[in-house]
């Protein structure tokens, strides 16, 4: 007797798995992510962005660099995908992710709130006042939460 072969199934190469999970340790989303989830490309993202329907994104690029580095906020996200009219609230959605955290957070804290790496916090410390250089060679950053907000706010573009 001769066994049955299944025919071969067609799958797409690629299925992004996504943690929809909201929770204080990664609230922001990498466009990569965006993109891999909703499987499109970087002109709809960006038209995402634009058009309103992804309504909390800021852009963390150093000053002086020429290419964008974005940063969408979990929960705006999230209300794009189940289309949730309602606009996302910036300060209280922050401040409930930084609620788990220490009250000062220091510059590895916020490379992982931000998703970059220390020394792009490094750069951007001009934008955090609270600045301390223990020596010559390297530079402590601490922010409080409330400069976290003031920070996003002031790098909103959507």
């Amino acid at each position: 007797m001769i066994a049955e072969i299944p025919a071969p199934s067609v799958a797409k190469p690629f299925q992004a798995e996504f943690d929809w999970q909201i929770g204080h340790a990664r609230p922001w989303l990498l466009t990569d992510e965006i993109k891999a989830a909703l499987e499109c490309s970087d002109n709809h993202v960006r038209n995402l962005f634009d058009d309103g329907e992804i309504d909390v994104v800021i852009d963390i690029k150093s000053i002086g660099a020429r290419r964008p580095c974005y940063r969408v906020l979990r929960e705006s996200f999230f209300r794009h995908v189940t289309k949730t009219k309602e606009p996302t609230d910036l300060e209280n959605v922050i401040a409930g992710y930084l609620r788990h955290g220490p009250s000062v957070l220091r510059s590895w804290n916020i490379a992982a709130h931000f998703r970059c790496s220390e020394d792009h916090v490094c750069e951007l410390a001009s934008e955090f006042t609270d600045i301390s250089s223990a020596n010559s060679t390297r530079v402590y950053i601490r922010a409080t939460g409330l400069q976290m907000i003031n920070f996003a706010k002031a790098r909103r573009i959507a």
